[in-house]
């Protein structure tokens, strides 16, 4: 039995989709600057004596304990701390690079901060 030629093919319509929360916002430390938290430097209470370095930096924020090691072809970063929210946050990264001659440790413990830095930038050869 053939239907009529003139009735239509009818298709339901799709309801429209709901959207129950906009794109969340993504607030972990950067890992290419959460290390410079942990670096004494001019900006804080501070002392350098040869390659090493100790400050006084602020207690909470972006990172509250952690620290950065960076040797010849690797940087690793590691940080605990507070979000852009105040929320808690942890980052830990750890990334290879194109060999340099710097090598360096910081180290931040609450207000606390230690680092050595040890350049060798004359001892590599650039031309071959």
């Amino acid at each position: 039995m053939a239907l009529p030629s003139t009735q239509a093919d009818d298709q339901a319509v799709p309801p429209q989709q709901q959207i129950f929360e906009e794109t969340p916002v993504h607030t972990a430390p950067n890992p290419e600057t959460a290390g410079d938290k942990a670096n004494p430097k001019l900006g804080d209470k501070y002392l350098k004596i040869a390659c090493l370095s100790f400050g006084l930096g602020e207690v909470l924020g972006e990172m509250v304990c952690g620290g950065m090691q960076e040797c010849f072809c690797f940087r690793a970063v590691s940080a605990c701390g507070l979000n852009g929210e105040n929320c808690p946050s942890q980052l830990a990264s750890c990334e290879g690079r194109m060999p340099n001659a710097k090598f360096a440790e910081y180290q931040k413990l609450f207000c606390i901060k230690t680092g050595c830095d040890l350049e060798f930038a004359p001892l590599f050869v650039t031309k071959c």
